[in-house]
């Protein structure tokens, strides 16, 4: 009896958290590809571009994602609907800032220049 009670609760704890890790696919996620700033580096004998760093606030100014430099592609995030702002750097160092509106379900590209 010990071992069926144990099982069933097993089996519910297991469900609950499949339940959770994929709420995300019920969310209405957009995707976001976010083009820093970038240069050209010579790396392991090959040139590869290096996109910065960035980070994302919400409109409350509390951050939701970050991503350090990336190699050869930009990075791509996941964000639900509303209004953030992305901080970057420049070439020169200068710390920037863009706005931007996200829809449910789309898919948008932001030049960082």
């Amino acid at each position: 009896m010990k071992n069926i009670v144990l099982t069933l609760l097993v089996i519910i704890s297991l469900i609950s958290f499949i339940s959770f890790a994929s709420n995300g696919q019920k969310n209405n996620f957009s995707i976001i590809e976010i083009i820093t700033p970038s240069q050209e580096i010579y790396d392991s004998g090959m040139y590869r571009i290096l996109y910065k760093s960035f980070y994302i606030v919400d409109k409350d100014n509390h951050k939701v994602v970050s991503s350090g430099d990336v190699f050869d592609t930009a990075a791509k995030v996941k964000l639900t609907e509303g209004f953030y702002t992305i901080y970057y750097q420049d070439l020169n160092g200068n710390t920037e800032q863009k706005s931007i509106d996200v829809e449910n379900n789309t898919y948008l590209q932001i030049v960082l220049n």
